[in-house]
Formats: C-alpha cells, sequence, structure tokens
C-alpha cells in the first residue's frame, strides 16, 4: 500500500540497496532525474470547505497530528502549512498572539498550546485533517486523546536541543496507539544546530519504532562556491549560523532552494526553485555521501520490514525562515497512511444485558463496512455552538440531524449539526464519512471516549476508550461569594466532561472543594475557563491536609457527673480506659450492653475533634470498665451520652497525644541517572521512606521506578519539583494508605 507512493518518488531499487550491500559506487543507486531548475508555487488557494469535504476518496485522507517538546516549533510549521496550502493570507505569529490553532486567550498569553486544535487543508489533491497538540507536559492528556484517532504522525525535534523530555512523553503515546510518523528537526537555522546529534539522540533515546532514516540533507548559503580569496572569509562568516536556504531530497536527489530574495520580498517562502542536484553544488558530494548512506541503511531492510516500523523518515528545515515546510506536506502525503492503509479497528462485543450471559469478543471494524461507528475523542463548550463532541468516523456515515446509539452510555441522541472544525471557527457538514474527523452539537450526555453507532445498531460494541493519566497536583478552588456556589458545582460538572484529567473531590474533613490535574499550570488554565467560559468567580487556594490524631500511651480516666439540668439531677460515674491500637483495626465498635448506643453515641462525638490541631481521634480502643447511674428512674440515655462524652474529652491531655499525618505509597519513574537525586529528594526534603528501587529491565533502556511511603505535606507541588529535577523526564503516582 506505501510501496507505489516509495516508488514514484525514486525510492531506491531492491537492485540499489544489494549493490550498496556490496559496495559498490554510490553514483550507480541515483535514479535519472531530469535536470534544468523548475519554480514552485504552492498549491492554489483551498476548496470551499463543502467541496473539501465532499468527492475526496478514504485512500486521499490523512489524519495527521503535530507533536513535540514544548516550543520545539509545531504551531510555527502549523502555521506555514496553512499558508502555503493557501488557506490563510498571512502566517500567524506564536508571539503576537495571531496564530490560528492557537486561538484562546489563555495560548495567546502564554505563547504556548493548551488544545488541540483541528483544522483540514487541501495538498496534492489530498484531504489532510491536521491537529496541533500541546507540547506542556501539563496537557499530556489532550494529547493523549489526540494521537487516540490519528492515522500519523509528525514529531518536531528541535535540531539544537534534539530529543527532549516531552518528545520521549508523545513518543511512547505514539507507540501504545500504533500511530506511524515521521521527525521533522526544526530550526536548523540557530546557532549550536547539528543534524548528525539530532539523528544520534533519535537513536538512543526515541524506542519502539525502528531506527531514523534521513531523507534530506540542508542546504546551507552562500548558494554557489565563494571565489578562492572570498573563501576564508565566508567560511568565518558563516561558521557561527549559516543561513539554511534549502534542502536536498535524497530519494530523488533534487534540491529545494529558497531564495533570501524571494523571502525579502513578502513571498514568506511561498515559491522556491527545485532542480536536480550538479557536481557544480557546493553540497553535492556531501549530499551524495548522505543519499549513498541512505542506500546502504535500506539495504539492511527489505520492503516489508522498512513498511513493519523499522524505520522513520527524517526530515529537516526551518519553519520559522520558511525553510523546507512544503516537503513535508508532500512527506505526510508520501510516507504517512490514509485511514484505508492501516489496520481495521478492533471492537469488543460484549453479550447484552437482558441475554443468557456469555464471553465478550472481540471484533473488527473496517472503513467500508455500511454501518455507522465513531468514537467521541473530545468535549469542548463553544458559545456559540454549546457543547461540541470531536468524533472520528471509522465506518459508514452519519448524516446532520440523524440520531445516533451512544454504546457506551446505552441510550439514543442525536446530533442536531455536523460541523467541520477549523480551530475554533467552524462551516456546516451534510454528513461525516469513514476516516474523517468532525464537531457534533446538541449531545446532552456523550463523554470523551464513547463508542457512538447507526441509530439502528443497538449492539453492545465498544471501540478502545481513551484513557487519561492519573491526576498529579492538587489546589482547593472556592467561589468569590456565596451566590456563585451552585454556578460553581454545575461549571466543575461541565469542566470535568471537557477535561477527563480534570477530577474534582469533595473533602469531607476539610470540607473543602479539591481540584486535581496535571500540573500547576493546567489548574491554572482550568480556572480561567471557569471564569472566562461559564462565567463563574473564583480562585485557587492551598489544599489544607487532613490531620488525624491519636492517643500514644494508654490511659485510665474516671469521671463523676453531678449537675441540675433543668430541675433533673443528673448523677453517674465512668470509668473508661483508653489504649492505642493498631492502624489495621481503626477505631472498632464492639458496646453490647444494654446502654450502649447512648455511649457510643457520646464517644463518638468526642472523637471527633482531638485537641492538637483539631483533627478527628483514630487507632484508638476505649473500654468501659464501669458506668454507675444513682438514679436510674431519674438518669436517661442523656446522662449516659453526656458522661461519655465529657470522660473521653478529659482524657485527651496533650503529653499522651500525637498527631497523625496521611500517608501514600508512591512511584516516581526517572531515568537511571537521576535515580540519586530523586532518592536524596524523598529521603531529605520530604520524609520520605524508600521502600524499593527497580532499575530498567535492560541498560540504556526505560526508567528506573523508585518506590517509596511519603507524608501527604511533601506530595504537594512535588511534580513541579520533580520535572525540575529531571529536566521534565520524569513522573509519579501516588495512592493513599494510611495514617501515621
Amino acid at each position: 500500500m506505501l510501496r507505489p507512493r516509495l516508488a514514484s518518488r525514486g525510492w531506491p531499487t531492491a537492485a540499489e540497496r544489494a549493490g550498496a550491500s556490496r559496495r559498490l559506487s554510490p553514483r550507480s543507486c541515483f535514479p535519472a532525474v531530469p535536470s534544468g531548475g523548475r519554480a514552485y508555487a504552492s498549491s492554489s488557494p483551498p476548496p470551499a470547505p463543502s467541496a473539501l469535504s465532499r468527492g475526496v476518496p478514504i485512500t486521499a485522507i490523512r489524519n495527521v497530528g503535530i507533536i513535540a517538546h514544548i516550543d520545539a516549533g509545531k504551531t510555527t510549521t502549523t502555521e506555514r502549512m496553512l499558508y502555503y496550502v493557501g488557506h490563510t493570507r498571512a502566517i500567524g505569529n506564536v508571539d503576537s498572539g495571531t496564530t490560528v490553532t492557537d486561538y484562546l486567550d489563555a495560548e495567546r498569553a502564554r505563547g504556548i498550546t493548551i488544545v488541540a486544535a483541528s483544522i483540514p487543508m487541501a495538498w496534492r489533491g489530498h484531504r489532510i485533517n491536521l491537529i496541533d497538540t500541546p507540547g506542556h507536559v501539563d496537557f499530556t492528556a489532550e494529547v493523549e486523546r489526540a494521537i487516540r484517532v490519528l492515522d500519523g504522525a509528525v514529531v518536531v525535534v528541535e535540531a539544537v536541543a534534539g530529543v527532549e523530555a516531552q518528545t520521549l512523553t508523545v513518543w511512547d503515546q505514539a507507540n501504545r496507539f500504533g500511530v506511524p510518523r515521521l521527525v521533522f528537526v526544526n530550526k536548523m537555522d540557530r546557532d549550536g544546530a547539528s543534524l548528525p546529534r539530532a539523528l544520534a539522540s533519535m537513536q538512543q533515546r526515541l524506542r519502539g519504532w525502528g531506527v531514523p532514516l534521513l531523507l534530506q540533507h540542508p542546504i546551507h548559503a552562500p548558494l554557489h562556491p565563494p571565489a578562492a580569496a572570498e573563501a576564508s572569509a565566508a567560511a568565518a562568516a558563516s561558521a557561527s549560523a549559516p543561513a539554511l536556504c534549502g534542502v536536498v531530497d535524497l530519494v530523488r536527489f533534487e534540491a529545494a532552494i529558497w531564495d533570501p530574495a524571494e523571502e525579502a520580498a513578502s513571498d514568506r517562502g511561498r515559491l522556491y526553485t527545485q532542480r536536480t542536484v550538479t557536481p557544480q553544488d557546493p553540497w553535492y558530494a556531501a549530499a551524495r555521501a548522505a543519499r549513498a548512506q541512505l542506500v546502504e541503511q535500506l539495504a539492511e531492510h527489505d520492503d516489508a520490514v522498512t513498511l513493519a516500523q523499522a524505520v522513520f523518515p527524517v526530515l529537516c528545515g526551518a519553519s520559522y525562515r520558511n525553510v523546507g515546510v512544503q516537503p513535508v506536506l508532500d512527506a505526510i502525503l508520501d510516507y504517512l497512511p490514509s485511514p484505508a492503509d492501516r489496520p481495521p479497528i478492533q471492537a469488543t462485543l460484549t453479550p447484552e444485558p437482558l441475554n443468557p450471559p456469555g464471553q465478550a469478543s472481540v471484533v473488527t471494524v473496517n472503513h467500508g463496512d455500511p454501518q455507522f461507528v465513531g468514537l467521541a475523542f473530545k468535549v469542548q463548550h463553544d458559545a456559540e455552538h454549546g457543547p461540541i463532541v470531536y468524533v472520528r468516523c471509522y465506518a459508514g456515515q452519519l448524516a446532520s440531524g440523524a440520531v445516533f446509539y451512544n454504546a457506551s452510555l446505552r441510550q439514543k441522541e442525536r446530533a442536531m449539526k455536523l460541523l467541520e472544525p477549523y480551530a475554533d471557527q467552524f462551516d456546516v457538514l451534510p454528513v461525516l464519512s469513514a476516516g474523517n474527523i468532525c464537531a457534533i452539537t446538541g449531545t446532552k450526555n456523550v463523554r470523551t471516549g464513547d463508542t457512538l453507532l447507526a441509530a439502528q445498531d443497538m449492539r453492545s460494541l465498544h471501540l478502545e476508550s481513551i484513557h487519561m493519566p492519573p491526576p498529579v497536583f492538587q489546589q482547593s478552588i472556592v467561589p468569590v461569594s456565596s451566590l456563585d456556589e451552585k454556578k460553581l458545582d454545575n461549571a466543575l460538572e461541565a469542566l470535568m466532561r471537557e477535561d477527563p484529567s480534570i477530577h474534582v473531590v469533595r473533602d469531607a474533613d476539610t470540607g473543602q472543594t479539591l481540584l486535581n490535574g496535571m500540573g500547576e499550570l493546567h489548574l491554572e488554565v482550568s480556572t480561567d475557563r471557569l471564569r472566562q467560559v461559564h462565567g463563574v468567580t473564583c480562585e485557587l487556594g492551598p489544599v489544607e491536609i487532613s490531620y488525624r490524631e491519636t492517643f500514644t500511651a494508654p490511659v485510665t480516666e474516671k469521671l463523676s457527673l453531678n449537675r441540675d439540668l433543668f430541675g433533673k439531677v443528673m448523677r453517674a460515674d465512668l470509668t473508661i480506659t483508653i489504649t492505642p491500637r493498631h492502624p489495621a483495626y481503626a477505631n472498632a465498635e464492639d458496646l453490647d450492653a444494654h446502654d450502649d448506643s447512648a455511649l457510643r453515641s457520646g464517644l463518638l462525638g468526642a472523637v471527633t475533634r482531638g485537641p492538637l490541631v483539631g483533627g478527628c481521634l483514630v487507632q484508638v480502643h476505649v473500654t468501659v470498665d464501669d458506668l454507675t447511674l444513682y438514679d436510674a428512674k431519674k438518669s436517661d440515655l442523656g446522662t449516659c451520652r453526656s458522661i461519655a462524652h465529657r470522660c473521653l474529652k478529659a482524657a485527651m491531655r496533650p503529653p499522651v497525644m500525637a498527631v497523625l499525618q496521611p500517608w501514600s505509597r508512591v512511584h516516581v519513574h526517572v531515568g537511571p541517572a537521576h535515580v540519586g537525586k530523586l532518592t536524596r529528594h524523598l529521603t531529605g526534603a520530604m520524609k520520605a521512606e524508600i521502600l524499593e528501587v527497580v532499575e530498567p529491565a535492560a541498560e540504556g533502556a526505560g526508567l528506573a521506578t523508585i518506590i517509596a511511603k511519603a507524608p501527604a505535606k511533601g506530595l504537594i507541588g512535588f511534580s513541579t519539583v520533580l520535572r525540575s529535577l529531571t529536566t521534565g523526564v520524569g513522573h509519579f503516582q501516588y495512592e493513599f494508605i494510611g495514617y501515621a
């Protein structure tokens, strides 16, 4: 399926690869390419949205995401693509807040991508559904649900830094979903840029999807060899920051050159010259050697292995300088698959609840199946349309206004409108077809990860859902005024539907509403959204740790009660013994006397608040040694309740009491080089206890895992500290285990 496209571009044949393995002259490996220069412009302006959506066969569709570490140039690359395909009349700039895909106020204020934005575009008779994704680690969940519905990805790697922390994260996410990809080494114009070093970092750190296959060689100015007298001066001038002006396509052995004069004339890289590389070109020898290396590398693989994750194509350029972006668009069509090229989607078919019990079976969903099958991968609130659901269609069609069946919730809903998303703008669609992505309005209950079927297809068919990583950061959230309390509750429900990585917890002990997410920035952005989109006046605050108190030694307390209450004399004596109890037993109750209900009520009322920090008492055992009621006729249950409460309170003297704090079991995943510093931080600043350190299975591969027991207070802000100590590579999970 991919082979014809490779052959059409002059891909080395089996004979060429065999020749390379026998060390034949590289010249014999070059395909015949007509000589002469040709000027290429971008494609004509895109067709109308309706025309772009209709009449495009599934083989001409590419569902592609741009994924990378933050500041690698994803959005800058996307903006150039939109300009070159004719979608925009000017190139948006991240710094000035004029980009198409970064449309939120928070994105433009911070200069980063926060939400994944989808936008279709036409290139060489194909439809590319492009999704620009966030690069900040706090928004990894947003990348997760975008990658789930992609057929291919462009991984942007910075030429100076090479593979970075979040590059590894998004690479692993793509591995999990088996998404084919190519790499674009960006910022080749920067000081310190090194393509060989970037390739070396890929070979060492990017695992699970073959090895890098370099398909381009960079061209730096000057375009022509300098005169002998000027050679040394020119070399010195260009040594620090040689101007990138083009790339050599090593497959076709052609050069694509962007003229700085045309760039200065506000062409912005739209026009470039494509011609055959000749021996007179200054870069001829280097490009020829790179091509020979490419052919030699391919000689180690046959076609089947090449297509089976043995290699991934690598291109290079400088998006900000408008160099090398059009070849990336070409590579998306040539090297990344269409929905028809991808294996059928697997789904789980479970027995109906009313039918006889049986085992679930695995079935496949093919793009040619007649009945509609789709996956809701994102829910977002829009000011004009209300909640909109982004859906990837895997089979069949869904018409605007049609009823569909939500197999995950076992209920029917209606797609009031089908919208084609252009970032934050939408065009109305008549129908959603297999292989495409659109937004649905009018749904009330659809969530991220729900499987959607045709209305008449009420099977228990479930596509693989979208699993969110557990939250690692927590803050309290409070409404500014009591008038916003109900409004905040409703807004939080809507926020959790939009962003499943947000968890809201009501702490019964402290009374706080706790917002849990992927990091400090994630919660800040979520709070901004509550204010701006949902109109709730609220603010974030610190988390109150829910402490407990206990006895440190056995105590025997005797209390006599003799008081007049509304003319009724209450007289009683009570002796109790309090002993510390093992945490496993908590506060078990074993009173069984006739007046146990009153005593229990009094004792339980006393343990709700201790004398040290106001924490509830835990891990104690109270024994009622003796109870004397002097006037049974006048005494009642109130007397028992009152004396029990007073007696236990009297026993709570600070010298025999201690404060307990919540502890969690923590799994910290870091590179082997960071184990030492993380262990020191855990045992030092966090007062944690190391339980185990699990080294990677293979030397140089994977992450080490530090298993520790840490107090909850030390976990506040730990996600930020962890990223700082590990340069963003580390991550962790935790679970509450008890008080100590």
